[in-house]
Order: structure tokens, then C-alpha cells, then sequence
């Protein structure tokens, strides 16, 4: 299914790059663009597959600590929706059970930085959950088309 999800995907961002004008650049060709996001796709999936197979502590994986904080804040919104809402939107999120579900996250804070972008990460892979049924190669095409134009 994953794969099916990833051609389907990258399909339809390919068909896009082609029909909206955002995707222009002028002196480049569109197809440059297509190619240029296929390339960019084919890079993820080779990144998430050194870190699948090669450096498998994933909890020291940038690649994969998001997503992986991401399945237990998605998870929420099944078993207690109010948690889920206060710390996907942050107001209110210091309950005593938000903070509990916090804690079970590893990368939610972050003591190394003064600026955090943890929280953005982790919500944002929330957010691909919605249409990746949790498949990590589907975030990539979707990270992979967002950062497409910068």
C-alpha cells in the first residue's frame, strides 16, 4: 500500500507542478521542476533507507524523530481528542495530561536550541498522518513537495 500511496502521490504533485503557474520559473523549463522534485523524492527515500538499514537508532535519526513523536500525538486524537487539539494547536496545553503525553515524545523539547522547531515538526508530520496512513515514505514526497519551492 505504502508504494501504491508514494506513485500516487508523486503522480499527482508532478501533474500539479505542470498546471499551476507557482511552478514556473522563468528560464527554467517545467520539466526541470518535475525532475528536479523526482530527484529530490528518490534523495529522501535513499536517506530513509541509510537510516533504516545503516544507522538504525532511531531515536538519534532526524529523519525519523519526528515522525515517530508524530504517531503518538496523531494517536490522540482517537483516545482523547482535547489532549490532541491543546497540543497540536499549543493553547492549553499544559495539562497535566498533555504534559503526561509530552513526556512520552522524545523529541518534544528540546534543550539544545533556543529556538525549538521540534513542536513544528512533529505537528506537521501529525498533519501528513491525516493523508500518509502513517507511511514514512509518504511524508517524504509530501516534505519533498513542500520545500519544492522553498
Amino acid at each position: 500500500m505504502e508504494i501504491l500511496l508514494v506513485i500516487a502521490y508523486s503522480s499527482l504533485f508532478v501533474f500539479l507542478i505542470g498546471k499551476y503557474n507557482f511552478f514556473k520559473i522563468e528560464g527554467i523549463p517545467v520539466q526541470w521542476i518535475k525532475v528536479g522534485l523526482i530527484l529530490k523524492i528518490l534523495a529522501g527515500t535513499g536517506v530513509g533507507f541509510v537510516y533504516t538499514y545503516y544507522y538504525t537508532d532511531r531515536l538519534t535519526a532526524d529523519t525519523f524523530k519526528f515522525f515517530d513523536d508524530s504517531r503518538i500525538l496523531f494517536n490522540l486524537i482517537f483516545t482523547d481528542p482535547s489532549t490532541f487539539f491543546r497540543l497540536f494547536t499549543g493553547i492549553g496545553s499544559q495539562t497535566p495530561e498533555a504534559i503526561i503525553v509530552s513526556n512520552q515524545m522524545t523529541n518534544w523539547y528540546d534543550t539544545f536550541s533556543p529556538f525549538n522547531d521540534n513542536r513544528t515538526m512533529i505537528r506537521l508530520n501529525t498533519m501528513l498522518r491525516f493523508l500518509s496512513s502513517g507511511y514514512y515514505y509518504v511524508h517524504v514526497v509530501f516534505i519533498c513537495f513542500l520545500s519544492l519551492r522553498g
